[in-house]
């Protein structure tokens, strides 16, 4: 059977610098889009997303003020819908 399902991992930083590299890395191994939420991290987690994004292993949303995952994942419909006309444009 034909499997048409297509799939894209979303996550969610804040203040992950000693962790976001291993975890990028592991998530590009599976060779579908990645989309970064930086929840305005205030430690070099921006500059190493940056890194990821430059060789075009991931997409990323910098949010200007931290907004907590509850926050974004229910209220914030721009960065959603900005979410989801990204992923749109792999498919």
């Amino acid at each position: 059977m034909k499997n048409n399902k297509k799939i894209a991992i979303g996550v969610l930083a804040y203040n992950e610098e000693k962790h976001i590299s291993d975890v990028l890395s592991e998530l590009e191994k599976l060779d579908v889009p990645i989309f970064v939420v930086n929840d305005s991290s205030t430690d070099r987690t921006r500059e190493i997303l940056d890194e990821f994004y430059s060789r075009k292993v991931i997409e990323v949303i910098n949010n200007k003020k931290n907004k907590g995952t509850i926050t974004f994942s229910y209220h914030d419909v721009d960065q959603l819908n900005k979410i989801i006309d990204i992923i749109k444009s792999y498919y």
